[in-house]
């Protein structure tokens, strides 16, 4: 198979990324256009205190994913890759115009078969250090067969 094991332990991380009104309420939008069943308008919005806890896992985690899929290094077949599982913790809402900092490492590589599965933990902590969000994701790199 093709990854590394030697990446368990590799981190990653990204610039400080500000909790924008406008963006969260595109993103809240895009997500309850026609807002929540009951009528209320669509969490996200400048109204509210914050935006959708699910922002964090697009917005701010996605650059360590990112940098995650462009290391060579780590032996990713991209073309044969599948999202497995994803986990998210919300340790506290996150805060309009709050600065948080994504981090990310690589927890796990094993062997199953004929898959190769990768486990990364990415946390936004703010400027504090504190945790904000975390989330656990698996990807799974199917073996590639005699007819590739």
């Amino acid at each position: 198979m093709g990854l590394s094991p030697d990446c368990v332990g590799r981190r990653y991380s990204a610039p400080a990324e500000i909790v924008d009104p406008a963006r969260a309420a595109a993103y809240g939008a895009a997500l309850l256009p026609a807002g929540t069943p009951d009528g209320r308008p669509a969490p996200g919005g400048p109204r509210d205190t914050g935006p959708l806890p699910t922002y964090a896992a697009a917005y701010l985690l996605q650059p360590i994913v990112t940098q995650l899929f462009q290391d060579d290094s780590v032996g990713l077949d991209l073309p044969r890759l599948v999202h497995g599982e994803q986990s998210f913790t919300c340790h506290r809402p996150l805060r309009f115009g709050e600065r948080l900092h994504p981090e990310g490492v690589i927890t796990a590589v094993e062997t199953r078969r004929q898959l190769d599965l990768l486990t990364i933990t990415a946390t936004a902590r703010d400027d504090a250090g504190e945790a904000v969000v975390s989330g656990t994701t698996l990807f799974i790199i199917r073996a590639r067969t005699a007819q590739d």
